[in-house]
């Protein structure tokens, strides 16, 4: 237990202590007298105090304040391996690759910027908790990679996160707003243009990178709060979800990229190394959280498992996943949907704090038909394809973005100050000269 204190720099919070090595009995003066407790320590933890060997103090160590058990700083230095009282690292044991891989690549950036085209071409709605009209959510949902099911719409959030969805969708709203990219007037939301056209015009991986950020610092999405299977309630208690992030952050750092685990591994291996990642203070009866179908709370650390466990396992599939940090995968004997994980290259560099050194892939040419379609590939320039989007009709987002060209479409655009002769120099631009040329002569009766 001494050891466990040392390697933890020598200070520990006293819950987090006690579940290794028990509680000091505590009384008063008559007490001690009659029970003499130092000739008979109840458990390991009475052991060391009464040889004076541990101490107890309400304290701040490493920013956490609270109730800490430590070790004397004239004793710690005569105690084995005192000279580096550092953090073991977390390591992981290698799995075998997944059957099924789900790669994150840029998706969840691809989406932010449907997101924005569908923000500037349609009268979006939303109420004073900031919720979005049904009719706007179930929309926006079919133009994603990976639309949600109907029924998950009910609980998809609003602009500024007012529901508790915990899933895509959400998450890309909560962030719109956290970016900045619109402002609301009279109910209705509308682009703010110096940062929607700034983020379009970064590079694919600095996209990413700003949605990274955004979830980092957001107090508006509350991880804990989206998993699917909890239900947090009552009042006098709450969680720092961005210090969470940032703790667990240090930890998964530590997870070589390109590497198979399985993801009961990495849960296993934070329950071991550092349990209290989202409780600093160490205590376990204070959060009222129960299971969505059961009305019992998931008090005490023996719901460990069943609270920070799911949180880890949401955090994996969802959030991490989502934005490109992690790829999963399932195993074809596992019977989770996810069995696996690995860091992408991008996730390793945004976790260390460095610049991505990986280019994206090179953009391909924009296609026009001569059936009036346009079809933009999945890595053409996003500030481009916002451009389609205003004087097109969405089609599909599969597997290209496929758009069409039609009379409403140009009307519209064209009420934005976005003219006939704009359209057919970019379209000229972007076609690398390969308009079809019913197409051009289409867009020249036009600027007549």
């Amino acid at each position: 237990m001494l050891t466990a204190l040392v390697r933890a720099g020598g200070a520990m919070t006293a819950p987090a202590f006690a579940r290794l090595a028990g509680d000091v009995r505590q009384g008063g003066p008559s007490w001690l007298a009659r029970e003499q407790p130092w000739l008979t320590p109840a458990n390991a933890a009475e052991v060391l105090w009464y040889r004076g060997l541990i101490g107890r103090a309400f304290a701040t160590v490493g920013g956490e304040t609270g109730d800490f058990i430590f070790v004397p700083s004239d004793v710690l230095p005569w105690l084995p391996n005192a000279t580096a009282p550092t953090r073991a690292q977390m390591e992981l044991p290698v799995a075998p690759a997944p059957s099924t891989v789900h790669l994150s690549s840029y998706r969840l950036a691809l989406d932010a910027g449907t997101l924005l085209a569908f923000v500037q071409n349609n009268e979006v709605m939303q109420d004073p908790t900031g919720r979005w009209r049904a009719a706007d959510l179930a929309a926006l949902n079919q133009q994603l990679l990976a639309p949600l099911p109907e029924a998950s719409l009910k609980g998809a959030a609003g602009a500024t996160g007012a529901a508790d969805g915990g899933d895509r969708l959400s998450l890309l709203l909560t962030l719109g707003q956290a970016l900045g990219w619109w402002r609301t007037h009279d109910g209705r939301l509308r682009l703010l243009a110096t940062p929607a056209r700034s983020w379009l015009q970064a590079p694919a991986p600095d996209q990413a990178h700003a949605l990274w950020q955004a979830w980092l610092a957001s107090t508006e999405w509350d991880d804990l709060r989206r998993v699917p299977d909890l239900r947090c309630e009552g009042s006098g208690w709450r969680n720092d979800a961005v210090a969470t992030r940032r703790r667990l952050l240090v930890h998964l750092a530590t997870i070589r990229p390109g590497v198979w685990h399985r993801r009961e591994d990495l849960v296993a291996a934070i329950r071991r190394h550092d349990p209290d990642f989202q409780r600093s203070d160490g205590i376990y009866t204070t959060w009222y959280i129960r299971r969505a179908d059961e009305s019992s709370y998931l008090l005490g650390f023996e719901h460990w498992n069943d609270v920070e466990g799911a949180l880890l396992r949401f955090l994996v599939s969802g959030p991490l996943h989502w934005l490109g940090a992690f790829e999963i995968g399932q195993r074809a004997d596992a019977p989770q949907p996810v069995d696996s994980l690995r860091v992408t290259s991008q996730g390793a560099a945004w976790m260390h704090q460095k610049p991505l050194t990986v280019a994206a892939p090179p953009a391909a040419p924009i296609r026009v038909e001569a059936d009036f379609s346009v079809s933009v590939p999945h890595s053409a320039p996003a500030f481009d394809r916002f451009r389609v989007a205003r004087f097109t009709q969405w089609e599909a987002s599969q597997p290209d973005f496929r758009y069409r060209i039609t009379q409403t479409a140009l009307r519209r655009s064209a009420a934005a100050g976005v003219t006939a002769n704009r359209v057919l120099a970019f379209l000229r631009y972007v076609t690398q000269g390969q308009l079809p040329s019913n197409v051009a002569r289409a867009l020249e009766k036009l600027k007549g």
